[in-house]
């Protein structure tokens, strides 16, 4: 369950602009379909919309941070949020779907300096469901990209059976850019590599593939 929407916030939450536009077009190439369109007849409420958002690619790339524009935006998302009865969804997605992460973790910690706790844990307060978890990936991967995919890399290898899709999504879409990252956080996060861990949990041409892409 629930396997279709962790792709689609695996495939848009953490690549530039230019890599999602591709996605987009790859999946109108190969499919003869229209991904936007799928994702509205397929999902509903504020998921469906932060989704939409998502694959508009328009998140600021530019790596400068406004400090007094983050504070702002603090104070925007705790208005919305905490400090009213309800949560206005639109100012949650609107922040988190277009500011760069680099604003995004300047955001979270004046909203931790301002109101005593994480962005994401204010997130998880007050959203549910898989808008909450597409929020929190945003959140948490402008906090720590390589801590957040180290533990996506973790979950698709825990409990029984390894997610062979998420697992091969994982591998292939940051074998590129910044896998090795990736392996010293798992290093640090679960005291063993991340060779180790596929090693562990895959067989055959598999885990030969699997091995040869993400090294020792």
């Amino acid at each position: 369950a629930g396997t279709k929407e962790i792709a689609l916030i695996q495939i848009l939450v953490p690549f530039s602009n230019a890599i999602v536009k591709q996605t987009v077009q790859a999946y109108q190439i190969t499919s003869k379909r229209n991904l936007e369109e799928d994702v509205r007849s397929d999902t509903s409420g504020d998921f469906e919309k932060i989704l939409v958002c998502l694959m508009q690619g328009v998140r600021d790339e530019n790596t400068a941070v406004d400090m007094g524009r983050a504070q702002q935006q603090a104070e925007e998302l705790y208005k919305a949020g905490e400090n009213r009865m309800g949560t206005e969804e639109a100012v949650f997605t609107r922040v988190l779907s277009q500011s760069s992460f680099s604003q995004i973790k300047t955001i979270s910690g004046c909203y931790q300096q301002k109101y005593g706790k994480t962005l994401v844990k204010a997130i998880k307060k007050e959203t549910s469901g898989y808008y909450e978890k597409t929020l929190v990936a945003i959140a948490e991967f402008a906090e720590d990209k390589s801590a957040m995919l180290a533990d996506w890399f973790n979950d698709s290898m825990a409990g029984l059976g390894t997610h062979d899709e998420m697992l091969i999504r994982l591998v292939l879409g940051r074998c590129e850019i910044d896998l090795q990252d990736v392996k010293d956080a798992y290093m640090r996060k679960y005291n063993k590599s991340l060779a180790k861990a596929v090693q562990g949990d895959t067989s055959g041409d598999y885990k030969k593939m699997l091995l040869a892409l993400v090294g020792q």
